[in-house]
């Protein structure tokens, strides 16, 4: 289903909601793998927005505990200074991974 509606308007995976999170983050959050392999994929730069807290996608995989998520988008974005980008409270991706 995702795959026909990012056909249908591929700029929807770009769309934010009250708190700044875009289709991505909430994939990444639910452990939703095809899903975000689907949607990185479609729009690669959607994978660098932040929430308004200044979370990024790697935030939101660690956060919530999804490991596989968390492996797929580093690889997809094969950026490693993605991993020291830091939130509005100053903590990288290593922050919360080590308080889980």
């Amino acid at each position: 289903m995702v795959k026909v509606l990012i056909q249908v308007d591929p700029e929807m995976s770009r769309a934010r909601d009250v708190e700044g999170r875009n289709p991505l983050h909430l994939a990444a959050m639910n452990g939703r793998i095809e899903v975000l392999e689907v949607l990185i994929r479609a729009r690669p730069l959607a994978a660098y927005a932040n929430t308004i807290w200044g979370e990024s996608i790697l935030h939101s995989c660690v956060k919530h505990n999804q490991l596989e998520a968390l492996k797929l988008v580093v690889e997809i974005m094969d950026d490693p200074n993605s991993l020291s980008a830091k939130d509005e409270y100053g903590m990288t991706v290593l922050h919360p991974a080590c308080s889980c």
